[in-house]
């Protein structure tokens, strides 16, 4: 009683995520049974299916045995290797309805935990195909069985008979690749029947003959039989909506992610006297991080940092224009201010009342030695100085960019300018490095950060900034990173 129901639950498990991985990764491989299911039995494309899949089943089947045929001519080779499940078959009272249930459980159970799953999932996964073929026929070797002797000669030839029934798989619908195997399961065990010389078995291959023979009239029928028209997005099934609404937003995530990090720097600016290391590394779902360095002349340097408020496209978007407003006024303005008042107002009239964004902007000086630096609303700037034992902490006043049309924005802009030294240190970063969470939900928080830097000051910029990641990322554990994370480092040298 309990181990129907146990191998019933498990079986209904199983293929309710393999259904799901497998619509994910072919929408259309599910359309015949959809059909059936919409009682839409004698449709074309069930009929096209069933008798597709008969042919390919016979098909193997027959190469399996020409394959045996050959072999037997230097090697003995014998086809049907009795276990167990065989003897039940050839001793039962009805052999045949026998072969036809055990063929269609192992049908059924086959396609769903290996076709089905872990074809599909390693289809996502691996991009060489060839290795997912081979990986995938493992498992089926394995649940199957040989049933040729000698046993190693068995395995072989199986697994190239399951090979051309997973490129069945691969290239057509879930339903003629479960009636190939169906066809070719019952062939290859019920041939048995026909070479055995029982009368009852004998008897009981016409059968298996009688059946597969009505099949292929139904198919047939169905085939020739006009077709009522069907909407395919009708019949399938609800939470399939879901899975494409799913793979619609991965895309534009990846889109996103895609233009995102186009617009990051991909060298390093060569300013004498400036140690300069960035990173951004992004998180599970799209922020709008942003960081960029400006090459005013061969002695000042350009550096912003910013968040765009909002996930997706539309941040990934809006970082864009950020960096075509700054690029356009960095040029024009020689106060970081000015520049962030400027961009506030282009900024209000082009983007939604909804979305700002954050920023720093700070021009390096090195003839003149300073540091010249306002900021929007943003993480303020850790500062180090090489004589100093003590961490600084700049903040100026400021509001995000798109919060306000001007006028107020203009009035609390406040910006600094700063003398520098060799050895001073200056760290740029954005709230993904300190609001960063681990299994407890606790942040990797600003003490933590300063004691970082602190620690690390006399390094270079990329020590630095690795130390810092580092550190991050052991504080995290396997938490998974919910913002992105995005540091600028320089180094007075």
């Amino acid at each position: 009683i309990v181990a129907p129901l146990f191998f019933g639950g498990v079986f209904v498990v199983l293929w309710a995520v393999s259904e799901s991985v497998v619509r994910e990764t072919w929408r259309d491989k599910f359309i015949p049974f959809d059909l059936l299911a919409n009682r839409h039995l004698f449709h074309s494309r069930v009929g096209e299916a069933i008798l597709r899949g008969m042919a390919y089943g016979l098909a193997v089947f027959a190469f399996l045995q020409i394959v045996i045929a050959v072999l037997s001519f230097i090697i003995p080779v014998h086809n049907v290797l009795l276990n167990e499940n065989l003897l039940q078959i050839f001793t039962s009272a009805n052999p045949a309805v026998q072969l036809l249930s055990h063929a269609l459980w192992q049908d059924f159970f086959v396609v769903a935990s290996i076709f089905m799953l872990v074809f599909s999932l390693l289809f996502q996964r691996l991009r060489q195909k060839t290795f997912v073929y081979l990986i995938s026929v493992i498992p089926l070797s394995l649940f199957i069985g040989a049933k040729t002797t000698p046993l190693y000669l068995g395995l072989f030839i199986e697994s190239a008979v399951l090979l051309l029934l997973v490129r069945v798989f691969h290239k057509r619908d879930l339903l003629t690749t479960m009636t190939a195997l169906y066809v070719f399961v019952v062939f290859d065990i019920g041939f048995a029947f026909h070479t055995s010389g029982s009368p009852s078995l004998l008897h009981s291959w016409n059968v298996l003959l009688i059946v597969f023979a009505v099949l292929i009239v139904l198919a047939i029928y169905a085939v020739l039989t006009r077709d009522s028209e069907v909407d395919f997005e009708n019949i399938t099934p609800v939470f399939v909506r879901h899975i494409t609404e799913r793979q619609r937003m991965k895309q534009e995530l990846l889109i996103a992610r895609n233009v995102q990090m186009s617009f990051l720097p991909s060298e390093k600016p060569k300013i004498k006297g400036l140690d300069i290391a960035s990173r951004c590394e992004p998180a599970l779902e799209v922020g709008g991080d942003y960081f960029d360095f400006i090459e005013l002349d061969e002695n000042r340097l350009g550096v912003a940092i910013g968040d765009v408020s909002g996930k997706g496209s539309r941040a990934a978007f809006y970082m864009t224009l950020v960096k075509g407003f700054l690029r356009a006024l960095a040029g024009v303005s020689d106060s970081p201010a000015g520049i962030l008042v400027e961009m506030n107002r282009l900024f209000f009239e082009t983007a939604e009342r909804d979305t700002f964004i954050s920023m720093v902007y700070g021009v390096f000086n090195q003839q003149e030695k300073t540091l010249t630096l306002a900021r929007s609303g943003h993480n303020p700037v850790l500062m180090k100085r090489s004589q100093s034992d003590r961490l600084e902490v700049v903040k100026t006043e400021g509001l995000a960019l798109g919060l306000e049309k001007g006028p107020v924005f203009r009035k609390v802009m406040q910006e600094v300018t700063l003398p520098v030294k060799s050895g001073d240190l200056f760290v740029f970063y954005t709230d993904g490095i300190t609001e960063a969470l681990n299994r407890k939900q606790e942040e990797f928080g600003e003490e933590r950060l300063n004691e970082t830097v602190h620690e690390v000051s006399r390094k270079t910029a990329e020590e630095v900034l690795n130390h810092i990641f580092e550190r991050v990322k052991k504080f995290q554990g396997r938490a998974l990173q919910h913002d992105d994370m995005t540091m600028v480092v320089v180094k007075i040298v």
